[in-house]
């Protein structure tokens, strides 16, 4: 319905609003550079993107609450066990990589890069996360930590590009990838708190 939607909305800003802010406040090197840090990073979220579907899926066919709790378990197990590694290797890679695909006018591009590895583990835990909880019924929970994600995002641009360029930028992202990660980790607690004490 109309919750999933936006939190779909949502999630796909968290993960693009960085680009669309640098567009307006950054100059245009700067901004090249962290696009291609984007990419670069950005590769490695397709993993998140399957194994997402997939966690959705089980967790809707999942006919008691311990099962879909399984099921995030499951799910998030087999995302670090796939993108962990990746991210390492990425990031030791990530210098010649880049160099060979896009030139080395974009050898400064591999630090943040590097950075945007680790908020890219972030996201893909929250979009297999906020799958399982719109698999569980409970579509408007991901809106709520994905809004606190865009507002981090929102105040800590401007504040950390003047004074750290896009190294500062992609650290932003990454807190703000990391807050909506607590956010989901927080109600997952709540939840589960609130249903022991329903039971007893």
């Amino acid at each position: 319905g109309l919750r999933a939607y936006a939190s779909n909305v949502f999630w796909m800003a968290n993960g693009r609003i960085d680009q669309a802010v640098l567009a307006w406040i950054a100059p245009m090197h700067e901004l090249g550079m962290y696009a291609v840090a984007c990419a670069y990073s950005g590769l490695l979220f397709g993993v998140s993107g399957a194994v997402a579907t997939v966690a959705f899926s089980r967790t809707v066919r999942a006919r008691f609450d311990e099962a879909r709790r399984l099921e995030l378990w499951r799910g998030l197990g087999l995302l670090a066990a796939l993108t962990l590694p990746s991210a390492a290797v990425m990031a030791l890679l990530a210098r010649y990589a880049i160099v060979t695909a896009y030139g080395p006018a974009f050898a400064d591009a591999w630090r943040p890069a590097c950075i945007l590895l680790l908020g890219v583990l972030f996201l893909g835990a929250n979009h297999v996360s906020s799958n399982c909880m719109r698999g569980d019924g409970r579509p408007g929970t991901p809106v709520l930590a994905e809004a606190g994600g865009l507002i981090v995002t929102a105040v800590g641009l401007p504040f950390a590009l003047p004074r750290w360029g896009i190294t500062g930028a992609a650290w932003v992202s990454v807190a703000s990838y990391a807050t909506t990660t607590a956010s989901l980790v927080i109600d997952r607690k709540s939840t589960r708190l609130n249903s022991s004490h329903a039971n007893i």
